[in-house]
């Protein structure tokens, strides 16, 4: 069952890994995080 919660929840994890990739693919060292 996808509720709206489960949805949130997918989104950001999304988002997440897009901005993780994204700041890596951009070879920007603003905030180095390991």
């Amino acid at each position: 069952m996808l509720t709206i919660e489960g949805l949130i929840s997918v989104l950001g994890l999304c988002l997440t890994c897009f901005g993780l990739g994204y700041a890596i693919g951009s070879k920007d060292n603003n905030k180095p995080q390991k």
